[in-house]
């Protein structure tokens, strides 16, 4: 039989003991291996769950092979003083496109949701139109864009093109 030291009145005990026969200050209960075993199974068990959900999941149901992550966008940008002008050169529409002048880096960004530009067309947009998060207006007589970002749904995936003004 394996002895222990209580804790409170310093002398040994039978580990097996449920309370110090001296004090009376309760014992912790043991847990015995076999739970220890059964416990790290379980957790085995859904870690190798969570890994195969991950490897397996695939939101576009498509095996990865039909539609890239990203897509570049074949457009062009062109600032004036009051408007941005943006140009489609796909042979396809842009859809739910988000178009974000970026002044000071992107977290003092101003962005313009539109829901279409068509193939091969321009599109302008006042830049007065332009919000930050504060829903500030972009004003262009005190601030002048460094770069556009342009991010829309296209029929290959989602598509980026990205610009920067002098």
């Amino acid at each position: 039989m394996a002895l222990i030291t209580c804790k409170d009145c310093g002398k040994e005990i039978s580990r097996e003991a449920k309370a110090c026969p001296h004090c009376g200050r309760p014992l912790p209960a043991r847990t015995s291996g076999c739970a220890w075993i059964a416990l790290a199974c379980v957790l085995l068990a859904v870690m190798g769950f969570i890994v195969i959900g991950v490897i397996g999941s695939n939101p576009s149901g498509n095996n990865g092979h039909d539609k890239p992550r990203s897509v570049d966008l074949k457009a062009t940008a062109y600032l004036g003083a009051a408007a941005l002008t943006v140009r489609n050169s796909d042979t396809f529409d842009w859809t739910d496109c988000e178009l974000t002048l970026d002044v000071e880096g992107f977290s003092a960004g101003y962005s313009l949701r539109t829901a279409r530009i068509p193939a091969g067309k321009s599109a302008r947009f006042p830049l007065l139109e332009f919000v930050n998060l504060d829903r500030d207006r972009f004003d262009p007589m005190r601030r002048k864009p460094r770069m556009v970002l342009v991010s829309c749904i296209t029929p290959r995936g989602k598509g980026l093109y990205g610009a920067t003004f002098h």
